[in-house]
């Protein structure tokens, strides 16, 4: 049988895909961040992560596209507020879980930036290193 994908629509209303927020740009670097973590610290770690991801500056240059499963549905409540709370955090749900590669994969489809990172629960990287990142791609027209 063919692997499930994610629904589309509303991650407050129901599993899929959380929409863009119409009359923002483009962010530079979307962020994809799969929630496959099963430690007993998962939520503490989502909780720090998203934290970090808060603080950012000129956070509309980066979209946080959150990407977790059934098995993981304790940290709903968390991403739904979460995502609720700030526009530039998307939430993708799948209702079984695909793999860490189709996840990934979906994020990718649904993603908005002109760069696309991948990061997990216990990654640190500071709003600068990203911008830097996509400074030196943008200068090496090859890469971009």
């Amino acid at each position: 049988a063919a692997p499930k994908k994610a629904k589309v629509g509303c991650a407050l209303a129901a599993p899929g895909v959380m929409a863009p927020v119409k009359g923002l740009k483009a962010p530079i670097v979307s962020l994809l961040v799969c929630i496959v973590n099963r430690s007993p610290d998962r939520a503490e770690m989502l909780e720090s992560f998203i934290g970090d991801l808060e603080r950012i500056h000129n956070p509309h240059h980066v979209e946080v596209l959150f990407l977790s499963t059934t098995p993981l549905k304790d940290d709903l409540p968390l991403l739904q507020r979460k995502v609720a709370a700030n526009p530039l955090f998307r939430h993708v749900y799948f209702e079984t879980d695909p793999g860490l590669y189709a996840m990934w994969n979906r994020g990718w489809a649904v993603a908005s930036g002109r760069y696309i990172e991948n990061l997990n629960l216990d990654d640190r990287v500071g709003y600068g290193a990203l911008m830097a990142k996509a400074r030196v791609l943008d200068s090496r027209e090859k890469c971009a």
